[in-house]
């Protein structure tokens, strides 16, 4: 049988006679898929801090009575949206290569991520239902890959 693989990863990627996925030279493919599922997260969370500091500044340019710059004239964001947008093909790869409950796992460790991120960079307050929040998604991901 046949399965749709991009452009990008054909001849890279094949299926065994037991259906599951390879890569050439030996290596399981789910690694790989793991690996770019860890990158887009960072990548992503990146993006979002990134993105919130250039707002951030553009607010306080505002209060000083500056006057707000067009979006195309905003270089931090545009590297926080660009950011972010590198994210989503490694999303698509890691669903291509790994197993899903690998690669929700991963994703979930986002949100504790930015969060993180936020507080140590942009001075975010982290609070007991945040914190709780996350701990959740933590234990609920966790949970749907064993279950």
């Amino acid at each position: 049988f046949s399965v749709f693989r991009p452009p990008l990863l054909r001849g890279m990627l094949w299926l065994s006679a037991a259906g599951d996925s390879t890569l050439a030279g030996g290596a399981d493919a789910w690694v790989l898929g793991a690996a770019c599922a860890a990158l887009s997260t960072l990548l992503s969370a990146l993006g979002q801090v990134v993105q919130r500091y250039a707002h951030l500044q553009e607010a306080a340019r505002a209060e000083q009575g500056q006057e707000q710059r067009p979006v195309w004239r905003r270089p931090i964001l545009i590297v926080g949206v660009v950011l972010y947008i590198l994210s989503s093909p490694l999303d698509v790869a890691s669903y291509t290569l790994a197993p899903m409950a690998c690669v929700a796992v991963v994703g979930s460790s986002k949100q504790p991520l930015v969060a993180a991120l936020s507080w140590w960079k942009l001075g975010a307050e982290l609070t007991q239902e945040c914190i709780f929040g996350i701990l959740l998604c933590a234990v609920g991901s966790t949970v749907g890959v064993l279950v």
